[in-house]
């Protein structure tokens, strides 16, 4: 008689990381027989866990009010070389301020307190179906690009090397840190020839390009206006587009779902920057999934919108040098 073995399917590992204790308490009642669950208070705590955890670490609910989020998740980073599956909770933050935050780290999802039981067991169910997000990708594969220069330069230049590594942060305080990296590499006549400035301007309405021609009427950037869907894959093969902006606030589901399909056919390139002037829905968080670089919210002033298009532009630049050098001295 022949005996089957079944293996047990292995529980779900989870880190709950928050300091309120009601809410600890409802998420350890909420999955203690579904899934393995470690409950944390402190950044400290998280970070020793997640080092001295060998296997997969399914996900973490990780709580933005008074902790240091950045912290544990580069830390994680550092250590599993990937990022987390992010669900990102909050009861104070601004819901801007919780939608820039899933643009910067790849977030999957989110919670606001106060949540139920049921709220937490569907959130987490519908976080663990999405598959591999897009953004992730691209976030990963720039900090890999990243360490590997830094990395580089460090082999060349031990005893004076004083520049901070690149972190998964905003996108200002990262060029910071790119721009001494240039510096240090004597990368600044590469940088100099550069010139990527092929912006392309999307809105399915065409009275909302008269404020983007405007806009941009005094500023040196190839600008192209397409208010038709179809046109974008074809305008990015035949001229090569850096940017594109996209305002998606009166945008159908429809329209942001033929959006995201097209950016992730792209692979990331050109890199996208959304405007936004209302909270969106979770379709529209599927969308910004895709491979958002940067979220703005309306309103915003001209200065703000150059600040920003400029400092994508000149990340594309930097990214684009430091890929060349690294492929020269492989």
């Amino acid at each position: 008689m022949m005996i089957l073995n079944k293996k047990k399917n292995k529980k779900p590992y989870i880190l709950y990381i928050d300091k309120d204790e009601k809410y600890q308490y409802l998420v350890n009642e909420s999955f203690k027989t579904t899934h393995k669950l470690k409950l944390l208070s402190s950044e400290d705590s998280a970070i020793f866990e997640i080092k001295n955890v060998a296997g997969r670490i399914d996900a973490i609910i990780i709580s933005i009010d008074n902790f240091d989020y950045h912290k544990i998740i580069n830390e994680f980073f550092s250590i599993k070389k990937v990022l987390p599956n992010i669900i990102f909770m909050t009861s104070k933050s601004d819901f801007f301020v919780l939608q820039k935050l899933m643009v910067i780290y790849s977030a999957k999802n989110y919670l606001i307190k106060p949540f139920t039981k049921s709220g937490v067991i569907d959130c987490l169910k519908r976080t663990t179906i999405i598959d591999e997000l897009p953004s992730k990708r691209l976030i990963e594969n720039d900090k890999r690009l990243f360490d590997s220069f830094y990395d580089h330069l460090i082999k060349q230049d031990v005893s004076t090397f004083d520049i901070s590594r690149v972190e998964i942060e905003p996108i200002d305080k990262q060029l910071k840190k790119l721009n001494k990296l240039v510096q240090k590499g004597n990368l600044i006549e590469e940088y100099e020839k550069e010139n990527e400035k092929n912006i392309l301007f999307f809105d399915d309405e065409k009275e909302s390009f008269n404020f983007y021609k405007q806009f941009v009427k005094k500023q040196a950037f190839n600008s192209i206006f397409i208010n038709n869907i179809n046109s974008v894959k074809e305008i990015v093969k035949e001229i090569g587009v850096d940017l594109i902006i996209i305002e998606i606030n009166e945008l159908e589901d429809k329209k942001i779902s033929c959006l995201k399909s097209l950016i992730e056919s792209m692979h990331n390139s050109p890199d996208i920057l959304v405007i936004n002037s209302i909270n969106i829905d979770e379709g529209e968080i599927n969308f910004m999934n895709s491979g958002v670089r940067v979220l703005l919210q309306k309103p915003l002033t001209n200065k703000k919108m150059i600040q920003l298009i400029n400092e994508v532009l000149d990340y594309r630049k930097i990214r684009k040098i430091l890929k060349k050098q690294l492929e020269l001295v492989a």
